[in-house]
C-alpha cells in the first residue's frame, strides 16, 4: 500500500531505524530531490516524511500523517517542521505541505487517515467539512455533530460552533444520546465558538428560534429546528429522529 504513492508497505520492519532525514540531508536539496536522504532506498519505499507547518490546519495534518504512519508499519519518524526558513526552502507557497523522500507531494490541503486507513494503510484526500451552528453550541448543534460523525463521518468531517458558549453540554441531550446511541459526548465534544473550528464547506443552522446565529456569511441550509432545552424527553428525542434522518438525507445528497 502506499502513501499517496510514494511508498508501499513493509513486509519485514527494519532492524535500523529510517533516518527521517536524521542523516543530515539539506532541506535547501529539496528541489532536485532523488533520494539523496536514503540513497540506498528501494523503489516505492519511504524514508523520512514532513509535514511543514504555518497554519491551524497544519497539526491535524501531522496527527493524520502519523497515524498513516503507524498503520503503514513503517519504521519513520514524521517530522513537524514550524521553522519559516526551512519551509521556504521547499518552495512551498501555502501549508499544509506533506514532504515525503525530500519531495513536496501536497500542499494547500489536508489529506488525512480516511476510515479505511487502519486496514489499508493509506491517506485520503480531505473529506468536506460540516459545520452545525446555533447560539451556544449546546444542544442541537452538539447532538448533529454526534450523530453526524456516527452515521455519515465516513463521508464528511463534522464540527459544531457556537456564537457563544455554555459551560456545559446540555444535560439531557447527554443523557439520551447514551441512551439512543450509546454516545457519550462528553468525551470529545464541549461548547465553542465558530472560530474555534476550521472554515466549513458546508454551514448549517440548527434554526432561529432562540436567535439566529451570524457567521459572516450565508448558511448553506437551515434545519429549522426547535430548542429542546427544557422540555420533555419527547420532545428531544423527536428533535434527535429529525436531525438523524436529516444527516441520512444530507449523506444521500452531496
Amino acid at each position: 500500500m502506499a502513501l499517496f504513492n510514494f511508498g508501499k508497505k513493509k513486509e519485514e520492519e527494519k532492524k535500523t531505524p529510517a533516518c527521517a532525514c536524521s542523516c543530515g540531508c539539506a532541506a535547501s536539496e529539496a528541489e532536485s530531490i532523488t533520494n539523496d536522504c536514503c540513497p540506498d532506498l528501494k523503489e516505492g519505499e519511504i524514508c523520512c516524511i514532513k509535514v511543514l507547518a504555518g497554519c491551524k490546519s497544519c497539526h491535524e495534518q501531522f496527527e493524520y500523517t502519523k497515524q498513516a504512519v503507524k498503520d503503514m508499519g513503517l519504521s519513520v519518524e514524521v517530522e513537524y517542521i514550524t521553522d519559516m526558513q526551512k519551509v521556504m526552502e521547499y518552495g512551498v507557497m501555502s501549508m499544509p505541505a506533506l514532504v515525503v523522500n525530500e519531495k513536496v507531494v501536497a500542499m494547500g490541503k489536508v489529506l488525512k487517515a480516511g476510515c479505511s486507513a487502519a486496514q489499508a494503510g493509506v491517506l485520503t484526500m480531505d473529506k468536506k467539512k460540516v459545520a452545525f451552528i446555533c447560539v451556544h453550541n449546546s444542544c442541537r448543534s452538539q447532538i448533529a455533530e454526534a450523530l453526524g460523525k456516527h452515521l455519515a463521518g465516513d463521508k464528511f468531517d463534522f464540527y459544531s460552533a457556537g456564537t457563544e458558549t455554555k459551560s456545559q453540554i446540555n444535560q439531557d441531550a447527554v443523557r439520551l444520546m447514551k441512551q439512543l446511541y450509546g454516545i457519550d459526548m462528553e468525551q470529545s465534544q464541549y461548547s465553542k465558538t465558530i472560530d474555534k473550528i476550521p472554515t466549513p464547506d458546508i454551514a448549517i443552522s440548527m434554526g432561529c428560534d432562540v436567535g439566529c446565529p451570524y457567521i459572516g456569511r450565508a448558511f448553506d441550509d437551515n434545519w429549522g429546528l426547535p430548542d429542546p432545552t427544557g422540555k420533555s424527553d419527547e420532545c428531544f428525542i423527536q428533535v434527535i429522529e429529525r436531525i438523524s434522518q436529516k444527516i441520512k438525507d444530507l449523506k444521500l445528497e452531496k
